[in-house]
């Protein structure tokens, strides 16, 4: 199953936005959810768990619930507190701000929070790749194997020296995960070699 950034997202009875980004976690490298941007009226980001993802057909991802189960679930910030998981977080920042004090809003916020302690990662559009001898690219999305849950492929778009190809990347020849970038094991003329 491919899971790419942009994809529609589609509850039981109707489209309700597009996904934009992937969370990981970070010791395990498995997929933890998606990000899906709600553009109706009010836009705003929802971290969708996999256990609603139903299937993915032709960049179309359909989910399990209704557009009211959806709409109910808590907004999504990109940020979050070392060694909570995002959707956690998630969850203890809306309730700091119910009622909001500026008490809750220092205690909620760590002014020096260094993402290298989180436990997940976000991926989105803005996570480069990055090869042994430079950048190779931009993540596209992530291919997954048929447990729906381990990361088996990086859908990178390869640098403008080849022109704007896609290409799936083995999870194997990934040396290090991060939010800003991935860092591959080989150089780019080894991703040439991978090229059909």
């Amino acid at each position: 199953m491919d899971i790419t950034f942009g994809s529609s997202v589609r509850c039981v009875e109707s489209a309700v936005g597009d996904v934009s980004g992937l969370t990981i976690h970070r010791v395990g490298k498995h997929l933890t959810g998606m990000v899906v941007r709600r553009s109706f009226l009010i836009r705003r980001e929802i971290q969708v768990g996999l256990e609603l993802v139903e299937r993915s057909h032709k960049g179309v991802i359909h989910l399990k619930c209704l557009k009211e189960e959806l709409d109910r679930m808590r907004r999504f910030h990109r940020q979050g507190i070392p060694g909570i998981p995002l959707r956690e977080y998630n969850s203890a920042m809306a309730d700091a701000f119910d009622g909001f004090s500026g008490e809750a809003y220092s205690t909620v916020f760590a002014s020096d929070w260094d993402q290298s302690e989180a436990t997940e990662l976000l991926l989105d559009a803005n996570t480069r790749v990055r090869a042994t001898n430079g950048n190779a690219g931009k993540l596209l999305g992530l291919c997954l194997a048929p447990d729906g849950l381990t990361t088996s492929h990086l859908i990178i778009q390869l640098g403008r020296a080849w022109g704007e190809v896609e290409l799936r990347v083995p999870r194997t020849i990934v040396a290090e995960w991060g939010s800003a970038a991935i860092y591959l094991t080989c150089d780019t003329a080894g991703l040439k070699s991978l090229l059909p």
